[in-house]
């Protein structure tokens, strides 16, 4: 068995609380298991993306911190940018979304999550001007 002493110990602690924290019923467990994950493990850049997840539209200021915190760990990961890019559409901020799934376009322009996040906001915007005869902005 792997005792605190082995080199791999820290490592799986953090993993061990982060699966807990994905599987975690409410946001405060899910907080705190990830809280946890990074007392083992201070730069485990998915729990930094799941804390900011699990903060949402309603702490978008806070969510913003962590998903960039996460963006900072590992920089061509574009799966911080689309989930705040989810989260600024959800909290109304439509330009500011637009302007994160761009950045998220530059770090890789290739990326399946942006393009599918692209053509989805661009069929919202054809649906919205045929409707109203006008564009979201």
């Amino acid at each position: 068995m792997l005792g605190p002493e082995h080199y791999l110990y820290r490592t799986l602690k953090a993993r061990q609380y982060f699966f807990n924290g994905k599987t975690a019923k409410t946001r405060v467990e899910r907080k705190a298991n990830f809280n946890q994950a990074l007392a083992w493990e201070p730069s485990m850049p998915h729990a930094f993306l799941e804390i900011g997840v699990n903060e949402g539209a309603q702490n978008l200021d806070t969510a913003e911190a962590y998903l960039a915190r996460a963006s900072e760990l590992l920089p061509n990961w574009i799966l911080p940018w689309v989930k705040l890019y989810g989260l600024q559409q959800a909290a109304g901020l439509k330009e500011a979304a637009v302007a994160t799934l761009d950045r998220a376009s530059l770090i890789d322009s290739t990326s399946v999550l942006v393009w599918y996040e692209k053509a989805l906001l661009n069929m919202q915007l054809k649906m919205r001007t045929s409707r109203s005869g006008s564009t979201m902005f």
